[in-house]
């Protein structure tokens, strides 16, 4: 679905027998809901204009839709490569990116497994892989041409691999993959793999993190007394979740519903209003658990959905914690908005690392630090100066600046620092935290930052894959489980 710029992915709750929509192309969630076609057209257009009259009331522009103009950084030797495709399929740069990103979003929709070539191209290049690919294609089709052009071709050659695919008619998929081979100038990095493999968190349980999100915006919207808007919140905002460790496999998500002071209330009626609203549908009622600041709902075996209310005072933004039934300030979008920026100086590099350190204390367990603390550290390290530089022009060159970084200034502290939010420092992200906790981070992160540095050093053989290993543990450089995030994702 598509409105004055803003496109909208629909859901169906059997159980409930009503339509969810949600927008996908801004960072703030907009979601809206009906009973049949028209009323959810209807209910999307509205959200979409509250969300603007919101926006305009507030004295702040809105997260506006995509552009469609990208400014693309690859390496040079991918930019070779890849204009060397363009060239062989008669295209131009352009148009032979976006018909790649087309077929593999094609390929994502349909959800068809692709009937693999194994041509063992490990000494060919580039055009001669293209061309065995598409004497492979004939071969299957009866010795004819291909009835369609080889739509996508791509080339990624960070990884060592050259894939293409072409869909026919009936969708049937041909894929091929042809190792660079050692001698090749770009160097190949298998940390791109371990992440789409074994840390990132998988489309699907996104997808029904989304919903639920999505869900729950709808009846709180309804029903909430004072309700404003709703937000993601810590790394849900930051697109730092990874898969869960532990034996029963549930992370948790955040969310902030912002509502309007009222004068009646004291802070422990705001959690107690959005737990009762929530409890009026029977898909909640019994998935409810109130906490210091949030209201839980639990979907056991998946995730866990904290919803924590947020109110704007004079200025300031504020949590409720309701134990001590007291306000306390907090930096409404300012933390998410400070690790955005990083994150672009790094050109997406920086949450990839955040994922990373969180597999090394959640499926490791060789270190205690929460989230928050581990992301301030992170991206303490990031300078504006790194824009554009060979520090961060990698993930692998992005965890190792991290890293070292990060054991420098961890050297000259021998005793626990205060670490506060960058855009609050009345508030301390150490608080759960103490020294003896401290000391062991202090020498795990020295032995990662060197373990890492000399894995970044090699070049892409076994020497390599065995130093990351001592790193990440035995599972780096497994193949996938099934489940798995897919090949061409990274988020």
């Amino acid at each position: 679905m598509e409105y004055n710029g803003y496109h909208a992915v629909v859901t169906f709750d059997e159980e409930l027998g009503i339509l969810h929509g949600e927008v996908i192309n801004t960072r703030d969630v907009i979601t809206f809901q009906g009973k049949s076609v028209d009323e959810l057209e209807q209910s999307f257009r509205a959200s979409v204009g509250e969300y603007l009259k919101i926006c305009e009331e507030r004295g702040r522009a809105p997260d506006k839709p995509f552009s469609g103009r990208v400014v693309l950084r690859m390496e040079p030797e991918t930019h070779r490569a890849v204009a060397g495709a363009a060239r062989i399929s008669r295209k131009s740069l352009n148009s032979w990116i976006l018909e790649a990103i087309d077929g593999h979003l094609t390929r994502a929709d349909e959800e068809k497994d692709p009937i693999e070539c194994d041509l063992q191209l490990t000494a060919l290049p580039a055009d001669s892989a293209f061309e065995a690919f598409l004497d492979e294609v004939s071969l299957r089709n009866g010795g004819q041409d291909p009835v369609s052009p080889v739509i996508p071709f791509w080339v990624d050659l960070h990884n060592g691999r050259i894939w293409a695919s072409d869909v026919r008619p009936a969708h049937e998929v041909f894929t091929f993959e042809a190792r660079a081979p050692y001698h090749h100038p770009v160097r190949y990095s298998p940390l791109s793999e371990f992440l789409t493999d074994k840390v990132n968190l998988n489309q699907s349980r996104l997808d029904r993190l989304a919903t639920s999100v999505g869900a729950i915006n709808s009846q709180l919207k309804e029903q909430l007394a004072g309700y404003q808007s709703l937000h993601r919140h810590g790394s849900y905002a930051s697109g730092t979740l990874i898969k869960p460790g532990g034996d029963k496999g549930e992370y948790d998500a955040d969310i902030l519903v912002v509502m309007n002071q009222n004068s009646q209330w004291e802070p422990k009626d705001y959690l107690l209003e959005v737990r009762r609203t929530l409890a009026t549908n029977k898909t909640y009622a019994d998935k409810l658990r109130l906490k210091t600041r949030c209201v839980t709902v639990d979907y056991p075996g998946d995730f866990h959905l904290d919803v924590v209310p947020r109110l704007e005072m004079e200025g300031k933004h504020y949590v409720c914690n309701r134990i001590d039934n007291k306000f306390e300030e907090t930096d409404g979008d300012g933390f998410r908005d400070w690790f955005n920026e990083k994150n672009r100086i790094t050109d997406g590099n920086l949450k990839r690392v955040v994922r990373l350190l969180k597999y090394l204390r959640d499926h490791k367990n060789s270190f205690a630090a929460e989230s928050i603390l581990l992301t301030t550290l992170a991206g303490n390290t990031i300078k504006a100066s790194d824009e554009g530089k060979e520090e961060v022009s990698t993930v692998a060159d992005t965890l190792v600046t991290v890293l070292t970084r990060m054991d420098d200034y961890l050297q000259q502290q021998p005793s626990m620092p205060e670490i506060k939010n960058p855009v609050l420092d009345t508030e301390d992200f150490d608080r759960h935290w103490n020294q003896r906790k401290y000391v062991n981070f202090k020498n795990r992160v020295h032995s990662y930052a060197q373990t890492a540095k000399r894995a970044n050093k090699e070049v892409y053989g076994e020497k390599e894959i065995k130093l990351w290993r001592e790193l990440f543990g035995d599972a780096f450089g497994e193949p996938a489980s099934s489940g798995g995030s897919g090949r061409f994702v990274e988020r």
